[in-house]
Formats: C-alpha cells, sequence, structure tokens
C-alpha cells in the first residue's frame, strides 16, 4: 500500500501490513491504544515515519514491513491498497482476480487460441485435469495469462513500483520469476507435490506460445517427491514417511540471511514457526564441496534437532528433503538471538545485573546439559546460536555442525567461531569431545558479565592464535562476583579434563543464585 493520511487505517485490525500471512499486524498493543490508526506512527512535520515510535512499538520484522511503506507527498491524500479487499477486509483469490480485471493497472494477456482447438483451452484443461487444491490451479492459471498483481505487471504510469522482487532481491518480480527463479517461491512450488506434474502443463504452455527451447527441467527436480515430516520413522533421512498436509504450512517474510540460506516466519498448523531453508545453488554444482556442506548441515540439524525435546532447547517441528532444496521447520522464538539482545546491551553501555547473568546461564546451562546427556557435542555454541522466548527464556539453536560424542574424536575438521572456539579444536585435535563446548560457555558468561564481545578489538585469526599459542584469556571485571570469576574460569581451562561437566555448572550457578 502507500500511506496517505492513514487515519482511516486500523493499526490494529486492519489488513494493511505487506505480509503475506495474515496482513495484519502481529505486536502487541503496549503503547498505542486499541483504536490507534496510522496516522499517529507519522511525523507530519518531516512527512516521514515516526521510526523511533515504530521501533518501540513493533517486532523487528514488522517495524522494517511499516518503515518501508512508501508515503503519499501529500499526506491529505487517500490510502492507496496494492490488494483489493473483500467487504470484511480479509483478501480472497476472488477480490485479487476481480481487481486486477476491473481495473487500469494490468493488461491481462490471454493466451491466443489456435484452429485445432489449443492454447488457453488445452492448457486450462491441462491444468484442471491435475489433483491438486483449486487455489494451485488457479494460480498457474493466473501465472500462463500472465494476470497476477506481480510488481511487474503493476509498473504502470499509473502506479509507480519498485519491480525488483521483495523476497529474494534477485530480479524483476514477474510470473517467470514467480514460477522458476525465486528461491523462495520455488521451494513452495516443491512443497505443493508439482515438481513432475507442473511440467506437462509447462510444455502446453510452451507449445501454444512457440516457446521450445527454455530449459524447464534446469528448475524442477526429477523423481518422487518428499513431503514435509513431523516424525522420525527411521535413522534413514531419505526413507522417511512423510505426512500429507501441507496446506497446514504458510510461508512468511524472511528475516535472516546466511551463506547458504534463509529464516522465514510461517505458520504450520496455526502454530507459529520459523523455516530453515537452504538451497543448492546452480553455482554449487560446480563446487561439490559446498553442496556436499550444505546436505551434510540440513542431516546432522535434522537427526539432532528431531531427537532432542528440552524447554532450553529450540523445538523442531518438521523437515523437508528435497535436493536442491532442504527445509528445517521449528518453533517461532520471538525475542531474536542472544547476540542481538547483548549488542543492544553493548551499545547502551548496560550491565546485566547478576540476578539476570545467573538466570540467562542457568538457561544455558541446562539446555547444554541436556544435550550432552543424549550424547551429543553441539560444537558451535555462541550468543549467535542461542535464542530468547518472549518470556525471556533461552533456548539453545542450530545444530548444523553438531556431532555424536562418539564420531567427534575421527572429525579433524575446524568447526565454530574462534572467538569462542576451544584451543584444541583450532589445533584440530582428534581427541576433542564435549568440553570444548564447556570452553565456548565459558566465554558467553564472561560476556553476560563483562557487557562486551570478547576479544573485541582483535580479528578472529588473532583470536585464534594467541588463545592457542599465549594461552589468552579475556580479562575478568574486578566487580564480578567471585565464585562467578571461578566458574569462568574452570570453564575456560585449557586442559579440557579440568573442565567442569554442564550438571556441576547447573549446580554451582544454583548455589549462587539462592
Amino acid at each position: 500500500m502507500r500511506a496517505g493520511s492513514g487515519r482511516d487505517i486500523d493499526i490494529w485490525n486492519s489488513p494493511w501490513l505487506p505480509n503475506p500471512i495474515t496482513f495484519k499486524v502481529g505486536s502487541p498493543s503496549k503503547i498505542l491504544p486499541k483504536n490507534a490508526t496510522v496516522d499517529q506512527l507519522i511525523n507530519h512535520l518531516t512527512a516521514t515515519w515516526d521510526h523511533n515510535l515504530i521501533d518501540n512499538i513493533f517486532w523487528e520484522d514488522e517495524a522494517a514491513m511499516i518503515k518501508a511503506i512508501s508515503l503519499a507527498n501529500c499526506l491529505d491524500a487517500e490510502n492507496s491498497w496494492m490488494w483489493h479487499y473483500s467487504r470484511d477486509e480479509s483478501f480472497t483469490v476472488r477480490s485479487a482476480y476481480h481487481a486486477i480485471l476491473g481495473s487500469n493497472l494490468c493488461k491481462v494477456n490471454t493466451i491466443r487460441r489456435d484452429s485445432s482447438g489449443g492454447g488457453s483451452n488445452m492448457l486450462w484443461n491441462k491444468i484442471w485435469s491435475m489433483d491438486v487444491l483449486n487455489k494451485f490451479k488457479h494460480h498457474l492459471w493466473r501465472l500462463a495469462t500472465n494476470s497476477l498483481p506481480t510488481l511487474d505487471n503493476l509498473h504502470r504510469p499509473q502506479v509507480r513500483v519498485d519491480k525488483m522482487c521483495p523476497v529474494c532481491n534477485g530480479r524483476n518480480e514477474d510470473q517467470i520469476h514467480l514460477l522458476f527463479s525465486c528461491t523462495v517461491a520455488t521451494s513452495v512450488w516443491a512443497l505443493c507435490f508439482l515438481t513432475r506434474r507442473i511440467q506437462s502443463v509447462v510444455q502446453v504452455y510452451m507449445k501454444s506460445n512457440s516457446i521450445r527451447d527454455f530449459a524447464w527441467t534446469k528448475y524442477f527436480g526429477h523423481g518422487r517427491s518428499r513431503k514435509v515430516t513431523s516424525m522420525v520413522e527411521t535413522d534413514d533421512i531419505d526413507n522417511q514417511l512423510m505426512v500429507d498436509d501441507l496446506s497446514s504450512l504458510f510461508l512468511g517474510p524472511s528475516f535472516a540471511r546466511g551463506a547458504h540460506g534463509e529464516l522465514h516466519r510461517g505458520t504450520y498448523k496455526d502454530d507459529s514457526v520459523a523455516v530453515k531453508i537452504s538451497r543448492i545453488l546452480d553455482d554449487y554444482h560446480n563446487n561439490l564441496d559446498s553442496a556436499d556442506k550444505i546436505q551434510k548441515q540440513f542431516d546432522r540439524e535434522f537427526t539432532f534437532l528431531s531427537r532432542l525435546h528440552h524447554p532450553n532447547v529450540l523445538k523442531f517441528v518438521a523437515a523437508y528433503k528435497q535436493p536442491p532444496t532442504f527445509m528445517i521447520i521449528t518453533e517461532y522464538v520471538s525475542g531474536g538471538s542472544l547476540r542481538s539482545y547483548l549488542n543492544k546491551i553493548e551499545r547502551n553501555r548496560e550491565l546485566l545485573p547478576l540476578i539476570k547473568v545467573i538466570a540467562m546461564a542457568l538457561d544455558i546451562a541446562r539446555g547444554m546439559g541436556y544435550i550432552h546427556s543424549q550424547g551429543i557435542v553441539h560444537r558451535d555454541l555462541k550468543p549467535d546460536n542461542i535464542l530468547i522466548s518472549n518470556d525471556f527464556h533461552l533456548k539453545v539453536a542450530d545444530f548444523g555442525l553438531a556431532c555424536e560424542e562418539s564420531q567427534c574424536r575421527r572429525l579433524t575438521d575446524i568447526a565454530g567461531t574462534y572467538r569462542w572456539m576451544a584451543p584444541e579444536m583450532v589445533k584440530g585435535k582428534k581427541s576433542n569431545n564435549r568440553k570444548i563446548d564447556v570452553y565456548s560457555f565459558g566465554l558467553i558468561l564472561w560476556e553476560l558479565v563483562a557487557g562486551t564481545v570478547p576479544f573485541e578489538d582483535m580479528t578472529p585469526e588473532q583470536v585464534a592464535f594467541a588463545v592457542v599459542n599465549k594461552n589468552l584469556r579475556p580479562h575478568v571485571p574486578e566487580r564480578c562476583h567471585p565464585t562467578m570469576r571461578a566458574l569462568i574460569e574452570q570453564c575456560w581451562c585449557s586442559k579440557p579434563e579440568k573442565r567442569l561437566e554442564f550438571w556441576q555448572i547447573v549446580e554451582t550457578l544454583e548455589h549462587l543464585e539462592a
């Protein structure tokens, strides 16, 4: 949408956010009243959004959506809605379809009928014969006839918009991009079991448009589709029994990106979830090491997360595997990462009170104690991989580098992040075991106390060299409680056998808390 005055848009009840899940605000109304309108979020002196107010009220991803909405040049102008809503303000396929047909925003390009009765009739028959939900058929038909309100179609003199795909930022959003190029969209198509059946439909579309040289098979896999699973039926991931209810999974906006994938908010069976999507790009097919790394990380995370059930460990919900696409679906933890939380504390030069440090450390230690009791070593414990729940409980996440302790001794790869990595890991010793996680915990505990990133004035490589060759550790502040100081030093001891077990750490912290 484009906001004008904003006076007729209810912040909490109107479907005004570009959010494909609900189109409505999900953040709690803590500051503004229940009947507040969008004009209260606008600085009318500068004709811009009030960024500070928005950041204080809304969740981070929703605040970003709001600030990305364009404002009219004249704040007395009417609000322009990108989607056409039904009378009860809910989006429907029919309302959008009629909005396109009845407006000047888009011209519907229909496929020519040929003399043999092919063209649109043949395409429609092919689509409608597919054994899928009607909404998929409607979507395919509108893709084929270019009648979707894509950004490319909306880019007309009457409506000036940025045509770049807002989800993947890969290229202009047109129907071909939605069907084949967008990494998020193609993941959705794969989940809809259309990978094989859609090819026959596309071939009809190609013939009716005299397009025969397009490499469709480049985008759609062959063989039997794998579905979403929420149960562990066997140790072989490739032979999992899958559930069929994919209509319960909806992908929302991306809120984080990594080297090999991205995280999306979503809903699964009416529960809020996080969906981690990893995809082997075309470039990776020429780099077998990268492709193998993505697959191994998925296998590890699936295997270990699905086994773990503890309040201080991220909850596994479901998984999906069909190369080149891999998905891990977990509970959505709304508080963000411990890294983000500590960054905010450090920017404000605040210090955490001892009682809060103990509570946070206990959550991590209990989660890690449980993980170790299951014979699993995390190998990448750091604030980035610890999440904070809505009620401020910490959960250990990201098991992409984890291993069975019995197998860790066979691994010689350097896994993890240098700032939090145990010296024996940096050296690549085969003798590394669960005590490497205890070392990492010691660095996290130090950061909770000190209020700054460990070795912040050094590069990761300098840290690795100094820790191994000079036995360097960060300076523990003088104000640190003696018991906490001793605990930190026992955790990061250079000799692994002298480091505490997590059950001992929990006992020490509980005694200090009392």
